[in-house]
């Protein structure tokens, strides 16, 4: 058997197919068992976080939506070539690992994990304002309600904040 280090650098020879199929074998391998106990260790302790799906869900329809059209025209050309180059992978393998991903952020919020919107904002394919709402709908399509998913953009913030001072305070 070949060391997991040598599988996952030959995947990223394979663009991002590769990096999709190099994650989805990750991922695949966890122990239900161990993530139980993670989720756990990250609710009991507070922890927050930030799946920024709006940088991993990608695929040519980023090209047309409204956020794309507010980048700056060097910020298109770059998000263009980097959005082909993610749907030249195969449109299965692409759900599949959109498919996962989702359903990793619908296990944190099922187990009581804390997430907070973010969209990495300073990246360059990343319009600011629009992206919170790409992110916003992304994370409903994950299974969260629109209620739970605004308050990743509200109200979890606010109580992160109120935990974080108070540590000090």
């Amino acid at each position: 058997m070949r060391p997991r280090r040598a599988l996952f650098t030959e995947n990223l020879r394979d663009g991002y197919a590769g990096k999709f199929r190099a994650q989805l074998a990750a991922r695949n391998a966890i122990d239900p068992a161990r993530c139980a106990a993670m989720y756990g260790v990250l609710r009991d302790n507070g922890a927050w976080v930030t799946p920024t799906m709006v940088l991993e869900l990608v695929d040519s329809s980023a090209l047309r939506s409204p956020s794309f059209a507010l980048l700056r025209s060097d910020a298109r050309q770059f998000c263009t070539g980097t959005v082909t180059a993610i749907a030249a992978a195969p449109d299965s393998l692409r759900r599949a690992y959109y498919d996962r991903f989702r359903q990793d952020i619908a296990t944190l919020h099922a187990n009581g994990v804390g997430l907070l919107a973010g969209t990495d904002l300073g990246n360059p394919c990343v319009a600011a304002g629009s992206s919170l709402h790409e992110e916003l709908a992304e994370l409903v399509r994950a299974g969260l309600t629109p209620h739970a998913a605004l308050a990743t953009a509200t109200v979890n913030p606010a109580i992160e904040r109120e935990t974080f001072l108070s540590a000090f305070f």
